[in-house]
């Protein structure tokens, strides 16, 4: 398993020497474009705790976070050395699983979401999970977990919060778990896991995983993966993509009347 960015590289080049696609990108669907940063900006929180704080108070931008840019630098250089599939921009979420399961790619950057899917199609596939690896003992970046809302002004109210405790009964929340076979946001639940999450619980346990950076910014970071298919099709660098992420945020920032802008 690599263990820097550098060790990651030259995984790559020998897995391409082989005749095998190191990294399957669905530039088609285009989110999956936004993993690599999502998850690699965990090690900029790791080492500057305040950096959210410090964006959401418009202290800092995007574009004036080097080791950003020189992330986005990676991911288009990894189209650059020819390490990404070819079909690129027709390339989607449901194809990078089958790429990866039949082992006609090597590795796709995503989250743990992926493996029930993949494992439902190819329960044999033999398919793991590491960290992206940045520096030795990289951090991870986690998606924030999703929530169940009653309306309060429903004309079933009562009802409502009894289906949410129900939800959130412990029994309720194994049976779930079991059946998703990924990391309990709840303390307390223990759940069976795919292999690939297993991989990386020890890593999330031992506190080297942040969230993605979109749940952290005081608004959306707008439509970041048109920015991204633009930075692999060579229309942008990395500079200007960071630019045009923070111009996002400065107008949703303005429109919500946040102080600072």
């Amino acid at each position: 398993m690599p263990r820097t960015y550098d060790e990651l590289l030259a995984d790559a080049e020998k897995i391409k020497a082989a005749g095998i696609t190191p990294f399957y990108e669905a530039g088609k669907d285009g989110w999956p474009l936004q993993v690599f940063t999502f998850s690699g900006f965990a090690n900029l929180l790791a080492k500057q705790p305040d950096l959210m704080d410090k964006i959401n108070a418009h202290q800092t931008t995007f574009d004036q976070i080097p080791e950003f840019v020189d992330m986005l630098q990676k991911q288009a250089d990894l189209v650059k050395k020819g390490y990404a599939n070819k079909n690129l921009f027709s390339g989607t979420y449901d194809l990078s699983l089958d790429e990866l399961a039949t082992g006609k790619s090597a590795m796709v950057i995503n989250a743990d979401w992926a493996l029930p899917t993949l494992l439902a199609k190819y329960p044999d596939a033999p398919v793991g999970m590491f960290p992206q690896p940045f520096e030795a003992d990289s951090y991870v970046g986690i998606s924030d977990p999703q929530a169940a809302f009653a309306f309060k002004n429903s004309k079933n109210v009562e009802q409502a919060k009894d289906l949410l405790a129900y939800i959130a009964e412990p029994e309720t929340l194994k049976t779930y778990y079991d059946a998703a076979k990924t990391m309990p946001s709840w303390l307390g639940v223990e759940a069976a896991l795919n292999g690939g999450t297993a991989d990386l619980q020890p890593v999330v346990e031992a506190g080297r995983a942040a969230p993605f950076f979109n749940g952290l910014t005081a608004v959306s970071v707008g439509d970041y993966t048109k920015e991204l298919q633009a930075l692999y099709g060579g229309d942008k660098t990395a500079a200007e993509v960071a630019k045009a992420l923070q111009k996002n945020i400065d107008t949703a920032a303005k429109a919500a009347g946040l102080a600072g802008w």
